[in-house]
């Protein structure tokens, strides 16, 4: 799968953020520097890969077999529906413990920060133009956190990426519509309130509660524990924590306010849970102005929880994961290609600001990709569907800059041709719809054949 004809590495590039080496780095992020962890060129995996087939230990170190596998299968997924591409690979070092556990995220799931990705981001431009060659940037990943209008430090760099010519940026919706991890509901007044009812599990140590205003309203909340024991309604003050403690519990909630969050502008009601009870426990949200109260509020992924915890009055819609939300990048759902069904944990859009999210959707259940270590598996999940679409941008950048038929072909242009030649009527499928966009589907799903057929069309 990563090998040509030839046997020699697909792989162009691999910065691996999570080698530990001795050799002292350049400050810049470069095509042939890098500010920590090392770079592995086509030539280096070559002589290793070569050094490996003779039966002989390779002559300096390599990167270790990855844990998850699941970089190398998307890796495997999006070049094997670009098999003349290359591949430029960022591998993310995980999250410092610190972040961790000021997230209270799960212990055995796996974390990356911003920061890391947004360099990574970086170079991988500085390589497209130290070679002079057109890329598709996929970020098979995504997080729970965030107001899902893409005002998040990563959206706006990806925004701006997407703007490039002969750059394209594609992103995977995330798993969590049937998660329970989302409620949406309108606050009316300080004394009429809105109650979120929050189911905690037995096994649950510790998780963050993020609730998002949709317009310029002042929100506050209120909690009330399993056994009763409730607190008046904290008053909403800029930059402020306030911690509660519940005696009978012995569980503790920090609750933080963000009048006007710094990238976004609307506020941010930040709860933690620290040691929580199992049972139902409320959230009351209140509205501090005339103007309407209507909110978000959104769980972790459900990798990041460590019991059975959800919102009893869920809502599947605006389930996707930041970064998908970014207007310009290419957001992909999967579905079923062997009965056309949708996908139920596919994440749905709206973005909370109402732009069509998914755009399209691809294949996402048993696809067919490497393992790491060696063989091939099945995965499901909406970062294989991501992936075929970001095999399919490879192809298209093919048809326009190396065959000269638009050599100058950006983020939209892809975006706006794969929409044109999506399916918006299945046969095949037993769930129809009769609108599009939609937003389990966006505009339909992926046909690259009838992308192309639109373009001779039109």
């Amino acid at each position: 799968m990563f090998r040509n004809s030839a046997g020699n590495s697909k792989i162009a590039v691999l910065w691996d953020q999570t080698f530990k080496s001795n050799t002292v780095k350049d400050v810049n992020v470069l095509p042939n520097s890098v500010p920590y962890g090392e770079l592995f060129f086509k030539e280096d995996i070559d002589r290793i890969l070569s050094d490996i087939d003779k039966g002989v230990e390779p002559q300096e170190q390599y990167p270790d077999i990855e844990k998850t596998g699941h970089g190398t299968y998307v890796a495997s997924v999006a070049i094997g529906a670009a098999p003349d591409a290359e591949l430029a690979i960022i591998r993310l070092k995980p999250a410092k413990q610190y972040l961790r556990d000021f997230f209270l995220i799960n212990d055995s799931a796996e974390a990356f920060e911003e920061s890391d990705i947004m360099i990574g981001v970086k170079y991988l431009l500085e390589y497209s133009r130290s070679v002079g060659k057109p890329m598709v940037i996929l970020l098979g990943l995504g997080t729970g956190s965030g107001p899902r209008t893409g005002a998040t430090p990563l959206g706006n760099v990806l925004n701006t990426v997407a703007t490039m010519s002969n750059i394209v940026v594609v992103t995977a919706m995330g798993n969590e519509a049937n998660t329970r991890g989302h409620v949406e509901g309108v606050a009316e007044s300080e004394t009429n309130p809105y109650t979120i009812e929050l189911n905690v599990g037995n096994s649950e140590k510790g998780f963050v509660l993020e609730i998002w205003a949709n317009t310029l309203d002042v929100l506050s909340v209120s909690i009330v524990s399993p056994s009763g024991e409730s607190n008046p309604r904290i008053p909403a003050k800029e930059g402020e924590t306030t911690k509660l403690n519940f005696i009978l519990e012995k569980s503790q909630v920090e609750i933080n306010y963000q009048v006007v969050e710094s990238i976004s502008g609307y506020e941010l009601i930040f709860i933690k849970f620290i040691r929580p009870a199992s049972g139902i426990w409320k959230i009351n949200v209140y509205s501090l102005t005339n103007i309407l109260g209507s909110f978000n509020a959104w769980l972790p992924i459900k990798a990041y929880l460590s019991g059975d915890t959800y919102m009893l009055r869920s809502i599947p819609d605006t389930t996707l994961t930041e970064i998908s939300a970014d207007s310009r990048v290419i957001s992909v759902g999967s579905y079923n290609h062997v009965t056309g069904a949708v996908d139920i944990d596919s994440g749905r859009g709206y973005a909370a600001l109402g732009w069509v999210k998914p755009e399209l959707v691809a294949p996402g259940i048993n696809v067919y990709g490497a393992k790491s270590g060696g063989g091939y598996t099945y995965r499901s999940g909406t970062s294989a569907a991501a992936a075929i679409v970001a095999g399919a941008a490879a192809l298209l950048l093919c048809w326009g800059v190396y065959y000269e038929n638009e050599i100058l072909l950006g983020n939209n242009e892809v975006k706006y041709i794969l929409i044109r030649g999506a399916v918006r009527r299945d046969t095949l499928a037993t769930d129809t719809f009769e609108e599009y966009p939609n937003p389990v589907l966006g505009y339909g799903k992926m046909n690259l054949f009838n992308s192309f057929i639109q373009l001779r069309v039109t």
